[in-house]
């Protein structure tokens, strides 16, 4: 296994741990996302509507 096969792998990996890890916990009550600063955020999305 090559060093480029091995980091695909990993950041996948990583990625599906975050994604599932999110779902898991949250549903669909909650939206992760990631700030300027590479945190994963995860905030509470309530069904109102907001003025822009």
């Amino acid at each position: 296994m090559n060093k480029k096969t091995a980091i695909v792998m990993i950041i996948s990996f990583a990625a599906a741990m975050l994604l599932s890890s999110c779902f898991y916990r949250t549903r669909s009550s909650r939206r992760c996302y990631k700030n300027a600063r590479g945190r994963t955020v995860c905030t509470t999305h309530h069904h109102t509507h907001r003025r822009r």
